[in-house]
């Protein structure tokens, strides 16, 4: 690797570990994340793009409760 050139083993040995226990072991088969998760920030960023805010302009759209606190991150 280029961005490992003139470094000991023992110093990328360090790095892996501490970057590992930051963010977690690399997984080797990750799954995509779900429409409903892909939606909710997507919804939230055009609401915030138009007048309505969040929450208000959650209330406004008239969907239903369980739907409104998804939208509202209390789900």
């Amino acid at each position: 690797m280029l961005i490992c050139k003139g470094l000991s083993s023992e110093t990328i040995r360090d790095v892996y570990h501490f970057y590992s226990a930051a963010v977690g072991v690399y997984q080797a088969h990750v799954e995509p994340r779900s429409l409903k998760h892909l939606s909710r920030p997507t919804v939230r960023r055009m609401m915030l793009e138009s007048v309505c805010r969040i929450p208000d302009g959650v209330k406004l759209t008239g969907v239903p409760k369980e739907l409104q606190s998804f939208l509202n991150l209390e789900a």
